[in-house]
């Protein structure tokens, strides 16, 4: 595995995001990275794909499946470092985000995190669009979105708002601050056709 700065990075923003990592049933077994899209991503999960391939140095394929009734894409991985990030990003089974693997993204993870957890929604006026809001999918405690906000403003000067939703809590922000974010993530978006809708002029 190559580990340099940009591949670590990559890494936490796919876990943050739509990556699960399963945990081995034995110490010498490697733990298992996987990602599942719907079919109309697939272009996506092509290029997480390749990342990984080179992170890995090894061969990865996407292939199509049905789930819940639909079609989609999966990607899976094993290797021993995901034994090491089960330990360091999931307690009692759950995903958690801390502090100290926020400080690894760079900005190809916060594209990758934002691309799979974020949303951009107008804000209309007499039918047309006078500001939008941008929408981080945590779903995590209040606390842990708290970790989030302070990250963002101290490591890039951005701020993000916490709003409850469905018993969880998730993060918002208005038109200035997404100017600001989505200046930062959109080189990497505007690499993937399906994913350019996230990375919009606003």
């Amino acid at each position: 595995m190559l580990k340099t700065k940009e591949n670590i990075s990559i890494l936490m923003g796919i876990i943050f995001g739509d990556g699960c990592v399963a945990k081995p049933s034995h110490a010498s077994l490697s733990g298992r990275l996987s990602i599942t899209h719907c079919l109309k991503q697939k272009e996506y999960l092509e290029w997480k794909a390749n990342l990984i391939r080179n992170i890995f140095q090894s061969n990865i394929n996407v292939r199509q499946i049905v789930n819940n009734g639909y079609p989609a894409v999966v990607l899976e991985k094993g290797h021993k470092y995901f034994r090491v990030l089960h330990r360091y990003l999931y307690k009692n089974k759950v995903k958690t985000i801390p502090l100290k693997a926020l400080n690894r993204l760079t900005p190809i993870g916060l594209a990758i995190w934002w691309m799979d957890d974020g949303s951009l929604y107008p804000k209309k006026r007499n039918g047309k669009i006078h500001a939008w809001e941008l929408i981080l999918s945590t779903y995590l405690s209040k606390e842990e979105n708290e970790t989030i906000v302070k990250y963002f403003q101290d490591k890039w000067d951005i701020t993000w708002k916490i709003t409850k939703h469905k018993n969880l809590y998730r993060l918002r922000m208005s038109t200035k601050e997404g100017r600001r974010f989505l200046e930062i993530v959109r080189p990497y978006v505007n690499q993937i056709e399906c994913m350019k809708y996230k990375a919009i002029n606003i």
